[in-house]
């Protein structure tokens, strides 16, 4: 019997993992393991995955209604089908010959935060951040009401104000904070030098090496003014964080529609439909992202409020009139994700530093064995990556690991 059939409440049993697994299978995310055939198309899971629901909760069995189990079938395919981020691309980009000679070249934005502005960011103005002449700092509005740092000038420091319903969900000055400080300080940068061959966008706990990444960046590419392509360390989304996300929506559509099957089939599938987006996602991991001159001007257009009010109202937005962002908040996409998903849909290509020799991940010299594999998890179906294998460092991040004894 296939794991995942039209009548897998067998075996399935009462595992949350499992069910998460075959939702996911059958809707085409994952590839099948050895022991699980998938054969059924999405229009066609519903019964069995409605069957097994049944037998790990109290739901009313009444007649289905008029509705039909493909309804909500083609509920996720419509919505899929909608237009979505970046989706809706703008005009081509000018194509322009800039070259790329020294750091001054780059333009560089760091999200930091107010609890960080007399730690981190002053550390990063007093070390790297010299050797950069277009830095700027993208804080939030309240923690950047002044310049000086202990005696010492923060050079372009920005405060940013969060869209309204970002100030909803979030505090200013959260994790998720990169994704209102990071979209929009990231445009912001591009408008304020319109001009470069490169910007980039920095998280303040790392370490930017600018001769070696100046090398980096012409390995990306000779043509930043033509090529549209961003780099850094490159990671691919794992599948837990799917399974997870998608558990946590079934939970909240239980305690939301109780025994109401009919909503209750309808808000799992329209969660369904929100983490399909994100599926397989490919990106630059967010520690430090470098884009192309001609990459910025297609990303230009959404680096704004809009793109983080749409990131926060598809991933949190009411279901049937019920409000669910206490149920899937904790889960809400990063920053670097959503922009992997963008600039997949522009067209946008990604660089990885490993894959020329140069180091821009999480793990610093003596954190781990050289010749041990790093975030294997994060690379799936992408070169392994070993700090053996990286002879020049262009990123370094988490400055707060400690090295083995």
């Amino acid at each position: 019997m296939s794991l995942c059939s039209n009548d897998f409440r067998p075996s399935c049993g009462k595992s949350v993992p499992l069910l998460a697994t075959c939702v996911m299978h059958v809707a085409g995310v994952l590839p099948p393991p050895p022991d699980m055939t998938v054969q059924l198309p999405i229009a066609m899971h519903i019964r069995g995955e409605y069957e097994l629901l049944r037998a790990q909760r109290v739901i009313n069995t009444a007649p289905r209604s008029r509705r039909g189990p493909s309804a909500p079938a083609r509920h996720v395919q419509q919505r899929l089908e909608e237009p979505f981020l970046c989706s809706s691309r703008g005009s081509v980009p000018q194509r322009q010959e800039l070259k790329l000679r020294t750091a001054d070249d780059i333009g560089v934005v760091v999200v930091t935060a107010r609890q960080h502005l007399h730690t981190r960011a002053r550390h990063i103005n007093g070390t790297w951040g010299r050797r950069f002449r277009r830095l700027h700092y993208a804080s939030s509005s309240r923690g950047a009401s002044g310049s000086l740092l202990h005696g010492d000038i923060l050079r372009g420091l920005w405060g940013i104000r969060p869209p309204p319903l970002f100030n909803d969900l979030f505090e200013p000055d959260s994790y998720e904070s990169s994704l209102y400080k990071g979209h929009i300080g990231f445009g912001r940068l591009f408008k304020k030098h319109p001009n470069l061959p490169w910007y980039g966008l920095v998280g303040d706990d790392a370490y930017l090496f600018d001769d070696y990444l100046v090398q980096a960046l012409h390995s990306a590419s000779g043509h930043p003014g033509r090529d549209p392509v961003c780099a850094g360390y490159v990671a691919r989304l794992p599948t837990d964080p799917l399974l997870m996300a998608l558990y946590s929506m079934m939970k909240g559509c239980t305690a939301v529609f109780g025994d109401e099957e009919e909503d209750f089939i309808h808000c799992l599938h329209e969660g369904q439909a929100r983490v399909l987006r994100y599926s397989n996602a490919t990106f630059v991991y967010g520690a430090a992202i470098f884009c192309s001159q001609a990459a910025m001007q297609l990303m230009a257009p959404f680096l704004r409020d809009e793109l983080v009010t749409g990131v926060l109202e598809h991933w949190n937005g009411p279901i049937l009139g019920h409000d669910m962002s206490s149920h899937f908040l904790d889960l809400t996409p990063v920053s670097d994700i959503v922009l992997g998903v963008c600039m997949a849909q522009l067209g946008i290509r990604l660089s990885d530093f490993v894959a020329d020799g140069f180091w821009g991940g999480d793990r610093l010299p003596g954190s781990i064995p050289d010749a041990e594999e790093a975030d294997p998890a994060y690379r799936r179906g992408l070169a392994p990556v070993r700090l053996a294998d990286a002879s020049r460092p262009a990123v370094w991040h988490k400055l707060e690991t400690q090295a083995r004894p």
